[in-house]
């Protein structure tokens, strides 16, 4: 039954990101490119974080030496707290975000190496200055697409019931072709190639965005599944690739 065949598809696509990373935990050279974004991303933020612990000790203290009354003091520091704490949680979830921009070149690289890895080869392709441009307009008509499509479907999240199971089907989408897009421009499609070769297999793509969606909400552990992930994106690719052929 197609209902039956789409629940597997979409299962299949669930474990993919879990077969991502145990393929990067199983190969050193996947494990050692991982690492390095990993660890670029941590320094950073633990820069950023040393900084904001600095400046919040630093207004605490102001705040408590300062000779007004007892209450206005208690409900200043409450409202710094409550402000740091906000400053916290942002900072948290942004993590990911911030990650991903971060350590782009390092999971391209991490792509390639896994099609390497699965094919035994990769295409080999001279640098031409035509492709390049175009692959960079086409990268920013995207990246404009995608974001168009997110701010449509948002206010739907409001809605009861239905709200977010689109708000949540297209973030999942957004993810999953976010993380196979290292693949997909390697092979310099149009976005309307892109979406018809995901459209072909959806509910194992939206099974793979799902999994990156749920574990990717989660502060700071969602920094560990970016490498899976851009693996998971990459065998997806491979793997409707082989059966379209």
């Amino acid at each position: 039954m197609p209902l039956i065949r789409a629940l597997r598809d979409f299962f299949v696509g669930f474990l993919l990101l879990f077969r991502g990373g145990s393929l990067v935990v199983r190969h050193p050279q996947l494990r050692q490119r991982a690492v390095k974004p990993f660890v670029l991303t941590v320094i950073f933020y633990g820069i950023g974080g040393g900084v904001l612990l600095h400046t919040a000790r630093d207004r605490l203290a102001l705040l408590l030496n300062r000779p007004d009354p007892w209450y206005l003091v208690l409900g200043q520091v409450a409202l710094a707290l409550v402000t740091v704490a906000g400053i916290v949680a942002v900072f948290l979830f942004a993590f990911v975000l911030v990650a991903r921009v971060i350590a782009s070149p390092f999971l391209a690289q991490l792509s390639e190496d896994t099609e390497r890895q699965v094919r035994g080869h990769l295409p080999e392709e001279s640098f031409a200055i035509g492709t390049f441009v175009g692959d960079v307009g086409r990268g920013i008509g995207h990246s404009l697409a995608l974001v168009c499509l997110l701010g449509v479907t948002f206010p739907l999240s409001f809605f009861r019931v239905i709200g977010p199971i689109v708000w949540g089907g297209s973030g999942g989408g957004l993810l999953a072709y976010d993380f196979a897009s290292f693949a997909l421009d390697r092979r310099h499609w149009s976005l309307t190639k892109k979406y018809a070769f995901l459209r072909s297999a959806w509910p194992r793509v939206l099974g793979f965005g799902a999994a990156t969606f749920v574990l990717m909400a989660v502060p700071l552990g969602g920094l560990l599944v970016l490498p899976a992930a851009t693996v998971a994106g990459t065998l997806l690719v491979l793997e409707l690739e082989d059966k379209t052929l």
